[in-house]
């Protein structure tokens, strides 16, 4: 039995795979009347199978984590759980928003200001990675975040998004591709 729906855009990444939940993916654009069921039109949204509404990326994740067999991938101590998030968060909020301005800026300046900041933000992952005390983000053991953060990586290639030079977050891409979880998908 399906225990939600996520609507999406076409070409989004699922990680729907890691919580043992059969969600079911549907294009919003496939959705006539989408808009009846979230108003604002937002995607990544959610519906539980008893009706339960939720927009919001990283609200959505950390929902279908907790309602899973797997809710450790939220993080098990406060610590970890509070970095998973603060890094669920830059990605889908700061990194984002000047990787949309690169792409999508209305004149050249403001798309330079965009990769400066995009820039500015990869220097400062890979100085958090080379410095970090634990395998992961997070942790020891992989979580929500760092899936997030390697697909996320992953999509930002195909828009040109270059981090050859940066020794520390090819290596931690490198292990994340490594990890089972993500190998065998």
């Amino acid at each position: 039995m399906v225990w939600g729906k996520v609507y999406m855009r076409p070409g989004t990444f699922r990680s729907n795979w890691i919580t043992d939940l059969e969600i079911e993916s549907i294009d919003t654009q496939t959705v006539p009347n989408y808009k009846d069921i979230f108003p604002l039109g937002k995607t990544p949204a959610l519906l539980t199978e008893d009706g339960f509404k939720l927009t919001e990326t990283i609200s959505i994740y950390l929902y279908v984590i907790k309602n899973s067999t797997k809710p450790e991938f939220a993080g098990i101590e406060l610590n970890e759980k509070a970095t998973n998030l603060k890094w669920l968060l830059f990605f889908n909020s700061d990194f984002i928003s000047a990787g949309i301005q690169v792409l999508w800026g209305s004149t050249e300046e403001e798309k330079a200001k965009g990769h400066e900041k995009v820039q500015s933000y990869i220097d400062y992952f890979d100085n958090e990675l080379k410095n970090r005390d634990t395998k992961y983000l997070s942790s020891d053991e992989i979580l929500v975040g760092d899936i997030f953060v390697y697909k996320f990586f992953k999509q930002f290639e195909e828009f040109g998004l270059s981090i050859e030079e940066k020794e520390h977050i090819g290596s931690y891409l490198e292990s994340l591709k490594e990890h089972p979880l993500i190998a065998s998908k």
